[in-house]
């Protein structure tokens, strides 16, 4: 395992709370007698994953089953099938945003999150500058889309770091999930984003995780990635730290394809962890990278939809793509069958989600080449980067078969920041007053309510923050 790095102070104030027990009794009818624990958590967060990306959606929002369709994703649809669904999930146009409000429960342009950066936007920080007065040192010094019209101050800033209580952060330090659940367990795999581009003091084990790999980028290639993961070599040479801290690859299980190696590695810590201390709850944020670009899939995979009859169905038609959408649900269905194996599939709550909508959309100079839109969010309007409802409308699944009900749809407004307070709730940590400082609801309620009959999830208002213009 790789080291952890908590930071004390986050915590004291939560230790020192009268917290609230693990109420939730009636919540698993009709069983109302059995005693629920605090669960195992699973999170599988997926990457540029579109709304009509899976089966069980696009059935519901057009009426054609899964096997008229172009993409294959039993695995995610059984999810759908033992647990709840919710059909109008919203998370936030780009992925640091939405993994920033993920984590904390707060909308992320109250963060600072305004966007999602490659390394090449520099902060004050990485410049070894310091910042004007109002700005934090992970600021962006400048961050605008490359285009001739007008654009409204100057497309605004974003955060690149999200605050860790660091000295640079000028008393700035948000709560993690990872740091709230002091009594689990938590690990972190796969893609952060959430670090500065490898800023020291910034990564998943300076959050509250155990680090069992992670690549604090947006993308990483499918294929050999390892050495990119793992350099030290600071691509930002004017910081005032002595290596990178980009990434680690962790320890190698021996899959070429990232997608896979990343599910063994998850698959990995479960056993290990029931093997070692069964007794102990663990949370396990396994945030892959998949189906963002580069496009880039096993040939196996690819030629089965190479020449499916179904190609094209709904603007679905790269075969690429379809087969990481493949790898991304058999990942889903190795933890599934993982957890089954290690008898405690019933006490696990998974939740499957996407970061934002697929991209819909092709730039101009992919015009100019003739590509095509690698997928479309339809019927909804729109994609990633976009406020429109397929660029933050998202597929989110819950599934705890000892409290949540089989088969069920939600038609209910909910978003990505009600993972953190739901999370806390289900783990009994949630203190009294807690909603003052978060902007998301627990969907607890609509556990065994799904269309909020009884009010119990009083939300109803959501806001978006992107002051960027889209070439």
């Amino acid at each position: 395992m790789r080291r952890i790095g908590f930071n004390r102070h986050k915590l004291l104030p939560w230790m020192a709370l009268s917290l609230l027990g693990f109420t939730l009794a009636g919540l698993a009818e009709p069983r109302p007698s059995e005693g629920l624990q605090p669960p195992n958590i699973v999170i599988i967060l997926a990457d540029d994953l579109g709304f009509a990306d899976i089966n069980a959606y696009a059935e519901r929002a057009t009426g054609v089953p899964a096997e008229k369709q172009f993409y294959a994703t039993p695995h995610i649809d059984r999810l759908a099938v033992d647990g709840l669904s919710f059909y109008q999930a919203y998370a936030t146009h780009l992925c640091s945003p939405s993994r920033a409000s993920l984590l904390t429960g707060k909308n992320a342009a109250r963060i600072g999150f305004m966007t999602a950066t490659p390394h090449l936007a520099r902060s004050w920080h990485s410049y070894g500058m310091d910042p004007p007065a109002g700005y934090l040192p992970h600021d962006a010094v400048y961050w605008g889309d490359a285009i001739e019209t007008p654009q409204a101050l100057l497309n605004g800033s974003t955060l690149l770091a999200l605050p860790a209580g660091q000295a640079e952060d000028h008393g700035r330090d948000e709560l993690t999930i990872a740091e709230a659940l002091t009594d689990y367990r938590s690990a972190f795999i796969g893609k952060w984003h959430l670090g500065g581009h490898g800023a020291e003091g910034y990564q998943p084990h300076d959050q509250g995780f155990e680090t069992i790999s992670f690549f604090d980028a947006g993308a990483s290639p499918y294929f050999d990635w390892r050495e990119r993961w793992n350099q030290q070599e600071d691509v930002y040479p004017e910081r005032s730290q002595s290596r990178l801290y980009w990434g680690d690859s962790g320890e190698d299980r021996g899959e070429p394809y990232l997608t896979d190696e990343l599910t063994a590695q998850a698959i990995h810590f479960i056993r290990s962890h029931q093997q070692d201390n069964p007794q102990e709850p663990f949370l396990l944020f396994l945030s892959h990278f998949a189906p963002h670009t580069p496009l880039e899939a096993k040939q196996e995979d690819i030629a089965l939809f190479e020449n499916k009859p179904t190609r094209g169905w709904n603007g679905h038609h790269d075969p690429v793509y379809a087969a990481m959408v493949k790898s991304l649900d058999d990942s889903v269905g190795a933890i599934y069958q993982t957890l089954q194996e290690a008898g405690i599939l019933e006490q696990t709550l998974i939740i499957f989600m996407s970061d934002n909508g697929g991209v819909s959309w092709v730039t101009r100079r992919g015009q100019e080449l003739g590509h095509k839109p690698v997928t479309s969010n339809a019927p909804l309007k729109g994609g990633k980067a976009m406020h429109f409802d397929g660029g933050v409308r998202v597929p989110m699944i819950l599934h705890w078969p000892k409290a949540i009900p089989q088969d069920q749809w939600s038609d209910v407004r909910v978003s990505i920041c009600d993972l953190f307070p739901t999370l806390l709730q289900v783990a009994g940590r949630m203190p009294e007053g807690f909603y003052e400082t978060i902007d998301g609801r627990s969907v607890v309620p609509l556990f065994n309510d799904p269309s909020n009959r009884d009010g119990g999830y009083a939300r109803n208002t959501f806001y978006w923050h992107y002051p960027f213009n889209v070439a």
